[in-house]
Order: C-alpha cells, then structure tokens, then sequence
C-alpha cells in the first residue's frame, strides 16, 4: 500500500509533535501549560494515565536520550535537536508546583529556561539593564563628542585663517620667533600668523581621518555595545572602546619626543573667529547644552531602535525556538491547550476504537 489507515497516523500524531520538545527537562513546562490536563481530568488516554507520575513517565519515555524519538525518527532529528541545543545555550530552571487537575494532589518540579532566552528577556525587560546599558553607552558618546567637538575649531581655523603667502606679502613673517631668555636658545616663543599651503593640505587629512574615525567608532562603538546582553561585558567592553577612543591622545605622549613636545607648547594659542550662529559662539554654556541634547537624542533613538528591531524580535525567536513558547510563535498556535485538549479528549479515543475495529474487522477476515 501507499498509506496508513488515518486512525494510526491520528494515534501517532501526538508522540511526533511531542517529539519537538527536544528532552525531558521540558516535561514539567508542559505539564504547566496544561498539555496533559485532558487525559488526567477524563483517563481516556491509557498511554498518559491519570496521575502526574505517569503522565511524566510518558513524556520521559518518548524524550530521554536514545527515547523513543531518538529512535523511531530519522538521523535528521538529532541533528536538529543537538543544534537547538547549541543555540539556546546553557538551561537553568526555578521551582513550581503543579496541581493535579482532579485530586489536586501537588508535586513540586523544576521549570526549564535557557541561557540565551533570559539574556534578550532581561535586555527587552528589565529597567535595570537598560539603564545600566545606557549609562555605558552615554560615557562613551560623550567621551566620542568631546574629541568631536574639537573638529570644529580646526575646521574653522582650516578654513579663515591668513596664508603664510598673504602674511608675507604685507610684510610681516609668516612665524614669529620671540627668545626669552638671550643664554638659552631653546627657550623661545612661537606666534604664528600665517599657514603655508602645506601645512592647510596637510591638516585637513588630518581633520579628515579624524573625522572618520569618530564616526567609526561612535557607530561601531554603540552597534557593539548594544549587543551585549550581561552587565560584566558590558562594563569590559565599554572600558575598551574608551581605550580606543583616547587612544590618540597616548600616542601624542608616547610617539612625540619631550624636546618636540616643549616645541609645540611654546606656540601661542592662535585666535580664530568663530562661523556659524553668532548667539552660539557668544554662550559656550548653551553651545554645549546643545551638544548634550545631540547626545542623549543618539542615544535615545539607538537605544529604541535596537530594543525594536533586534531584541524584541530575537526575544521571540528564543522563545518560540528554546521553549516553544510566544504570542508570535507558530507552535504555541498550532499546538495550543485547546488543540491539546481536543486530541487528548476526542481524537485519541476515536483514533483507539477505529483502530479496534479495523483489527476485529482482519481477524474475523483472517479466520474466515
């Protein structure tokens, strides 16, 4: 033949699906969920039985290694299983008490959850985390704008300041070199008046590769940052991008020699008029309330956008894949208690008397 009779495949049916919950550390979850409330209320189910041991005993059966699962399905079940497994992490489980639905006899047992599970449940759930996260994350923003925010005047100074060309032109020396003590050649002061077209090429790469580099690491910083899901990498990761982000302020001290060093310090601060809005660049206060808000407005949408697109999403996906679990998981829906309820109450028993009568009918053919 091409086929089974129905019934067998309707008797059958309930073992394969349980069969998805991959090994007995599910069994009480599902007790919890109320799967096998039908065959203890009404005992139509002999396999289940009416007590809590046997109905533990029948799902123990069916996913124990080398259970029945193991080995009546094909090689591909084990697979699958062992990378579910993998996927969901380590599992850990918290006590509950089930009560018998009709002799409301008790039995303490452990409820499974997994590792990869509660960490994306505390990141979409716990205000701890996410302002502990935020925090981390504000540091390195902040750390990341304060290096910005330099850019600007360079840009400006980039851009207004006189040419060395210009200066010399009008009569004046481009650097003026002032010494202050007659008997010490190296103690004298620098005033610069003028840039050489050079020096403008060469700090615009400069502010250019700066530039880069802050958009870089803010991006990747907080994107990485955002993807951790416990406290102690949190902090760990957050202190290394810190590292990164100061990181070009050590070079100048390591790479630039002490006597080049005293060089650059004898330079006079050069002034420069700032562009842009004039009410700004009258109130630093205010300009830097403004770099707050640029900020915390990064970091609120960042942090929305996350918990939106990748946590929730990937809490649900755990969920549904680890526990067979969630409002958007298709199995909580297709194998719900009242698909349970009805397979448990009406199904199998059919499935059982059809089965009966399917063999009476071959004996009797049989012996005729």
């Amino acid at each position: 033949g091409q086929g089974i009779p129905k019934a067998y495949f309707q008797y059958a049916v309930g073992d394969i699906i349980m069969c998805g919950y991959r090994n007995t550390d599910m069994c009480p979850n599902l007790l919890k969920r109320g799967v096998f409330n039908a065959p203890l209320k009404h005992g139509k189910v002999p396999r289940v039985g009416v007590t809590i041991a046997t109905a533990l005993k029948y799902c123990h059966e069916l996913l124990q290694e080398g259970g029945v699962c193991d080995r009546m399905l094909p090689s591909t079940y084990g697979v699958w299983k062992k990378s579910s497994v993998d996927q969901c992490y380590g599992s850990g489980f918290h006590k509950f008490v089930y009560k018998h639905p009709v002799t409301d006899r008790t039995k303490s047992m452990l409820l499974v959850n997994y590792d990869a599970t509660k960490d994306y449940q505390k990141a979409q759930k716990s205000n701890l985390f996410f302002a502990y996260k935020s925090c981390v994350i504000l540091v390195l923003l902040f750390t990341v704008f304060a290096d910005a925010k330099e850019l600007i005047p360079m840009i400006t100074f980039l851009m207004v300041y006189p040419s060395a060309a210009e200066v010399e032109n009008s009569g004046k020396k481009a650097i003026e070199v002032v010494q202050l003590d007659p008997d010490d050649d190296d103690d004298v002061k620098y005033t610069i008046h003028g840039v050489t077209r050079s020096h403008r090429v060469s700090l615009a790469i400069v502010i250019f590769v700066r530039a880069i580099m802050f958009l870089t690491v803010m991006f990747v910083g907080v994107v990485f940052l955002l993807k951790e899901t416990a406290y102690l990498n949190l902090i760990l990761n957050g202190l290394g991008l810190l590292f990164v982000v100061v990181l070009p302020r050590d070079l100048y001290q390591q790479l630039l020699s002490p006597y080049m060093r005293s060089k650059v310090d004898r330079v006079e601060p050069i002034e420069v008029t700032m562009k842009g809005i004039d009410a700004l660049n009258r109130s630093p206060s205010l300009k830097d309330i403004l770099w707050i808000g640029v900020v915390l407005t990064i970091l609120f949408f960042s942090m929305k956008y996350y918990s939106v697109s990748v946590v929730r999403p990937v809490t649900e996906a755990l969920e549904c894949a680890c526990l067979s679990e969630g409002s958007n998981c298709r199995e909580t829906d297709t194998f719900s208690q009242s698909f349970w309820d009805n397979y448990w109450q009406f199904d199998v028993p059919r499935a059982i008397k059809e089965i009966k009568d399917f063999e009476n009918h071959n004996s009797v053919a049989n012996f005729v």
